[in-house]
């Protein structure tokens, strides 16, 4: 998976799994964040930033 991309995230290298067993992934945003994201979210598109996406839509709309 190391270097595909999804949605804001690349895929820089595997980390070390978790305690169930499962994959986790160290990514890069395109924000310049890094995160660790499990595979089963990236796989799923659950994963699409490392959270500035939300902060992004989040913030309220300026009205004159």
């Amino acid at each position: 998976m190391t270097g595909q991309r999804t949605g804001r995230l690349v895929i820089v290298e595997r980390g070390s799994s978790d305690a169930r067993g499962n994959a986790r992934w160290r990514c890069r945003c395109d924000c310049g964040a890094e995160t660790v994201v499990r595979g089963h979210h990236l796989r799923t598109g659950n994963s699409k930033s490392c959270g500035c996406f939300k902060v992004n839509r989040a913030r309220p709309v300026r009205r004159n």
